[in-house]
């Protein structure tokens, strides 16, 4: 069969190669553009815009390798380039839905694509495409692919060669030696002694700038990686190795010469224990509750006995690893639904509580079987799961929406719950989750919305402050916090809050609002912490430290100290109301692979393979610090060396 169009071929093939690289360097470009601070120069970006280049040419190398191979075989057998064209395409398109899907998830979470995206399968899928559906722009993400992935083939059908070759097997074994070797060489990366590797995506001092190197392949591959580290590779230690310590005890000693040993001296512990986690009640909207803009409605009035602490950091990006991170102190999320998930837990919080005597609740404005809630937190700990089809089933009024009921009747069935477990003389220990502050938005049409003002955001906060889309979260806040604040205040006027501990903390930030990431994550990732306390430890509120940065973290330790005088191990985090000068705030996720630090002195992100990167305060801003401090660098190696414990405990035990 005649070849003589194989040279043509082979250069639609390479038009169409160079141009699929173009476009994933314009996604990049977008990319910059969209989520950058103003002060980040385009000069600054430019070493991950060549970075970005080579990045996007090893993963499209790969995928195009197949096509090649193909693209050969035509030489001798047409039928073979039918099978290129289509290889080719399907590499692009592939390359393509990961840009759009890295751009989109970076939107919403403000990270490249993380494990989190996992969850699409094991959340409530049915309601994150009514979400997306609703309040995504799937027209404009649908019309960017489009032409995202007709270009190359355009471009490749415009190619035509006026010089045809004739036919050569010289020729072939010439380009095939020659485009095989090529292709190699782009796929690893690198001359050097190591292939391109993710720990070489550290080109700036500047975090953002190294965030947009990753295309949406190599963040899907990483998040991949990351959730098979639930399979535990590399034993018990793995997570110690990864975080630069040999075992744990060495890991160990690094945090008791850098903490002091102090506890509470609980003569009179509470008789009931009751946390609240508030879907997006990030720090934000929660500082700018002010008069003519209302955030907080009943729960300002419920705040004059609170101890609040503003300056909070979430543990996990979503509220499932959140909820995993705060109950079972896990950077390795989800556990409970992977293979372990099903048996017993022993660095469970709630087992502790369970053990005290305790009847321990688990009660949701969402349905019950939300990642498998109903199978396996019951073997975690809680005695019993409420959602939202019990709650219809008590107040048969409600109304249900996309992810469950109004929190104003969960928080109803919460009261009515501790009330009745009073007549029984109980104790009570419930964990509440709240989900009406969550898109799709909506407010119950009962309620009743007070006076906002969407143009206090600040300036780092990207949002069309008179859009809906802007103005509609804002209403969905101040419900849920007055739904909350009417909880506080039926359990002040029934006689339960003097003799119930009580914490109320985001699951994490606001998420349905840009921000300007660049030396603003600790607002990205803020939330407030508020603790009630018992009549019989209200003199511990006298001398504690609100100023301080406090993560999720430690909100268990403090609780378990609290309520049972179990003082916080090396590998958890602080009690907040014991005496102590230890200014580290650590969360699993945010600034650095291995999550970051937080403190007066600045944040530590925690790198890859046990590196980490610094940061000071520059007024409201962190701004990095090459090299780290002496100060900075003692803080990072216990910052290490607390999430490497906190791994350890999660391995011992599963791996047992």
């Amino acid at each position: 069969m005649s070849n003589k169009y194989w040279m043509m071929r082979l250069a639609k093939g390479l038009a169409f190669s160079l141009s699929s690289l173009l476009i994933l360097s314009l996604f990049r470009v977008v990319f910059f553009f969209v989520f950058r601070s103003p002060e980040i120069t385009f000069e600054s970006f430019l070493p991950a815009l060549v970075m970005g280049l080579r990045i996007d040419a090893k993963w499209l190398a790969t995928l195009f390798l197949p096509a090649w191979v193909a693209l050969l075989c035509s030489y001798r057998w047409e039928r073979f380039w039918s099978v290129t064209v289509v290889l080719g395409v399907l590499a692009h398109v592939i390359a393509v839905t990961f840009a759009l899907i890295n751009f989109g998830f970076y939107t919403f979470y403000g990270t490249p694509i993380s494990s989190v995206i996992f969850g699409f399968f094991q959340d409530d899928t049915k309601a994150i495409v009514l979400t997306l559906l609703e309040d995504w722009p799937i027209f404009q993400y649908l019309l960017v692919a489009f032409v995202a992935m007709m270009t190359p083939c355009v471009l490749a059908r415009a190619v035509h060669l006026k010089c045809l070759y004739p036919s050569s097997s010289l020729r072939l074994a010439g380009v095939s030696l020659v485009g095989t070797l090529l292709l190699v060489i782009i796929i690893r990366g690198s001359f050097g002694t190591f292939p391109l590797r993710y720990q070489n995506l550290t080109v700036s001092p500047i975090a953002f700038v190294n965030t947009t190197i990753p295309n949406g392949l190599v963040a899907m591959y990483e998040a991949y990686k990351g959730q098979k580290q639930l399979e535990f590779k590399g034993g018990i230690n793995g997570g110690l190795y990864e975080l630069g310590y040999t075992d744990a005890q060495v890991a160990q000693q690094v945090i008791s010469d850098a903490r002091p040993s102090v506890s509470n001296v609980v003569n009179t512990p509470p008789k009931h224990v009751v946390f609240a986690v508030m879907e997006s009640m990030g720090r934000e909207l929660f500082d700018l509750h002010a008069e003519g803009n209302n955030m907080l409605g009943s729960l300002e009035d419920e705040m004059k006995d609170a101890v609040l602490f503003r300056q909070g950091i979430a543990v996990g990006s979503g509220t499932f690893p959140s909820l995993e991170g705060l109950l079972f102190n896990t950077p390795l999320t989800p556990i409970t639904q992977t293979r372990y998930g099903r048996q017993e837990f022993s660095f469970s919080n709630v087992k502790l509580y369970r053990e005290a005597g305790f009847r321990t609740i688990f009660l949701t404005a969402g349905p019950e079987k939300w990642r498998q809630l109903d199978e396996t937190f019951t073997i975690q700990g809680f005695d019993e799961i409420i959602g939202a089809s019990k709650i219809q089933a008590k107040y048969p009024e409600v109304e249900a929406g996309t992810w469950g009921v109004p929190d104003e009747w969960m928080f109803r069935y919460g009261a009515d719950l501790l009330k009745e477990a009073d007549r029984r003389g109980e104790k009570v220990f419930m964990v509440m989750l709240s989900v009406t502050n969550h898109p799709p938005f909506a407010v119950p049409k009962s309620y009743e919305v007070k006076p906002i003002d969407t143009h206090l955001l600040p300036d780092y906060v990207i949002a069309d402050r008179d859009a809906d889309a802007t103005i509609v979260p804002f209403k969905t806040y101040q419900y849920s916090c007055n739904a909350l604040g009417a909880f506080v205040g039926d359990l002040r006027k029934s006689g339960i809050l003097k003799r119930t501990l009580m914490v109320a903390t985001g699951d994490h930030n606001a998420r349905f609002y840009k921000y300007r990431a660049e030396g603003n994550w600790h607002h990205a990732l803020g939330v407030p912490v508020l603790f009630w306390l018992p009549d019989s430890q209200k003199k511990l509120a006298e001398s504690v430290d609100t100023s301080r940065w406090v993560s999720h973290v430690d909100i268990f330790p403090t609780l378990n100290d609290l309520a049972l005088g179990r003082k916080p191990a090396l590998h958890e985090g602080r009690d907040l109301f014991a005496e102590s000068s230890f200014d580290l705030a650590l969360t699993y996720f945010g600034l650095g692979k291995n999550g970051m630090a937080i403190g007066n002195w600045g944040a530590i992100a925690l790198n890859a393979e046990g590196s980490f990167a610094c940061y000071r305060w520059a007024g409201d801003k962190l701004v990095p610090e090459v090299p780290c401090s002496k100060e900075l660098e003692r803080v990072g190696s216990v910052a290490r060396a607390q999430r490497g414990l906190a791994d350890y405990q999660i391995r011992k035990d599963l791996l047992k």
